[in-house]
């Protein structure tokens, strides 16, 4: 063989790998480019499907945290065709608010028993059946589905004492009937032998510091359904609470002992807490951190000492998965279970059943709003629930996520479901809805159509640059 023939070879693999390497780059720009135009389109379609609406709705202060980055995530869902207006008003409030129509959807840490709704039309508290508009309380059905799950942490300030030169922070371990007798104001000091019992690796100077700080009960000046959740649970394991007068299962500031401190909403709660010596509160656990606040590790059912941290609350929900079955609204605190903390909650949210006349700032609703609503709820139960850790609540489990959907899909417009399906598996809390064409073939979403068009570009890229260097080794071997 030649010199000139082998410099031809040479060339000709030369060629081709140089060939390879500009169109294989080349594919894959083109098929960012197609990605991109895809991308652009599938969020029109998106944006598009819903109506230009601002959803105005209220309630609970203990899933505000979590209900900004769910307003936030629905917004840039919607491509901001759908702005959501959250006031944290407190659950008494925005229940009341929502039953009086000044909210779309009210959210509350408390459900509405059966026999409450009547009550409340009965005593003038709501408007009555007849002077509300159908669909939104006339003759209608409320449907509360469960959009969170929170550990109510009990949170204090031992002011800034150092030891040794070091800052002492301690996380105290106390019992339900300890907390409770707290707010009974029956324990008064710091340092009560009912305390230091449960903690016994405090050191001498630690319990003579203690005993300089006196009990400041800190509760919430306003309806709250975080109150709810907390002297439920003090039904539960302090048969004192209801023997000293209190209720069990309230959300009134006047359930509580007078001469108390007071906050408004949990942020208020943890404020005061946070400029008092001595103060212990209550209140969802991002609340405590953010205002610089210790927490306790309460003692569960089982004897266990459980921080008020997602696992915790994860384990009570799935400890009474049973009770839940037979009925979604039941209390989970003081849940059986080592893992289960015993202060845990649902939180709720409210919509009417028929949406065929809403509100939206005094204007009626059409099916295209009625269908954003819905599909905000949608989103907090399903996508939402992402969000939950990074704030200190936990995801919903799975089971509770189908419940809530069933009934979503009982919402109707018309006489007609606004969400026609919802599904979701045990191994993922993402919802599908799903329509049919006109022919009965099932439409296959953008995205699936998306990622194998890419996926299939690339394919295609990366096999072509290797038979294009395959062929130019072929021939140097020929």
């Amino acid at each position: 063989m030649t010199f000139t023939t082998h410099r031809r070879q040479f060339a000709g693999v030369m060629t081709d790998r140089r060939r390879a390497r500009i169109l294989a780059p080349t594919f894959c720009v083109l098929a960012l480019f197609v990605l991109s135009i895809f991308a652009f389109s599938a969020s029109v379609q998106a944006s598009s499907s819903y109506t230009p609406l601002t959803l105005s709705i209220g309630g609970s202060t203990l899933i505000a945290p979590q209900m900004a980055d769910w307003v936030l995530g629905f917004q840039n869902l919607t491509s901001n065709v759908v702005t959501v207006n959250y006031q944290a008003v407190g659950s008494t409030t925005g229940t009341n608010d929502f039953l009086n129509q000044i909210f779309s959807l009210g959210f509350s840490d408390a459900p509405i028993p059966a026999n409450h709704l009547a009550t409340l039309y009965a005593n003038g508290s709501v408007e009555t059946p007849a002077n509300s508009p159908p669909g939104l309380g006339g003759n209608d059905t409320l449907i509360q589905i469960i959009d969170g799950l929170a550990p109510v942490s009990i949170f204090y300030n031992l002011g800034s004492p150092t030891f040794g030169g070091v800052p002492w922070r301690p996380t105290l371990n106390l019992t339900g009937d300890v907390i409770a007798q707290m707010f009974l104001k029956n324990i008064t000091s710091w340092n009560a032998s009912q305390i230091l019992t449960l903690n016994p690796g405090l050191t001498q100077p630690e319990k003579d510091y203690l005993g300089t700080l006196s009990v400041q009960p800190t509760h919430r000046s306003d309806g709250s359904g975080t109150s709810f959740a907390l002297t439920t649970y003090f039904g539960q394991v302090d048969a004192n609470w209801t023997a000293d007068g209190f209720t069990a299962g309230s959300t009134s500031s006047s359930n509580f002992p007078s001469g108390e401190l007071e906050g408004k909403g949990t942020g208020g709660v943890a404020g005061e807490v946070a400029s008092v010596a001595g103060a212990i509160g209550y209140g969802e656990t991002s609340y405590a951190i953010g205002a610089g606040l210790l927490y306790a590790a309460v003692e569960n059912q089982a004897g266990y000492f459980v921080l008020p941290l997602p696992a915790g609350a994860a384990a009570a929900a799935a400890a009474d998965a049973g009770v839940l079955a037979a009925n979604p609204v039941a209390p989970i605190t003081d849940a059986p279970g080592q893992a289960s903390y015993p202060i845990s909650t649902f939180t709720y949210a409210y919509v009417w059943q028929n949406e065929d006349v809403g509100t939206s700032g005094g204007a009626t609703w059409t099916a295209g709003d009625a269908y954003d609503a819905v599909q905000f709820l949608n989103y907090i139960v399903t996508q939402g629930q992402s969000y939950a850790e990074a704030l200190y609540y936990a995801p919903l489990p799975t089971s509770v996520v189908n419940i809530d959907l069933g009934l979503l899909s009982e919402v109707q417009y018309n006489g007609s479901p606004v969400v026609t399906t919802t599904t979701t598996t045990a191994s993922s809390t993402t919802t599908t809805t799903t329509t049919s064409s006109s022919s009965g073939i099932p439409e296959f979403p953008p995205q699936l159509v998306l990622a194998a068009l890419v996926a299939a570009i690339v394919v295609a890229a990366y096999a072509f640059s290797r038979r294009s260097v395959a062929r130019g080794r072929s021939r140097a071997a020929g």
